[in-house]
């Protein structure tokens, strides 16, 4: 319903599953060394990157600040569904 690694995703998983129940991300490294909460090291399919920087050529976490990617937007990475859910973080 929300994107990947989104905080509304998590936050969802938390509030309907039991309190034992551990959650992780698939952490990937900036270009500064801040771990972000990302599917894969590709930023293309689950982001709005390639609107915020379309003359990037690379789309790779490790290609980014962690303040250039402040201003990209998840989304959902199935594009046959709802944008609605789509959020900031």
């Amino acid at each position: 319903m929300f994107p990947d690694s989104s905080h509304k995703a998590y936050e969802m998983v938390a509030s309907t599953t039991s309190p034992n129940v551990k959650l992780w991300c698939d952490l990937q490294l900036t270009k500064d060394g801040v771990g972000i909460c990302f599917p894969n090291l590709n930023l293309d399919n689950g982001s709005d990157v390639m609107n915020v920087y379309p003359k990037n050529k690379s789309r790779l976490s490790v290609d980014f600040t962690w303040k250039e990617l402040s201003d990209v937007k998840l989304v959902q990475s199935i594009f046959s569904r709802s944008p609605i859910f789509d959020v900031n973080s």
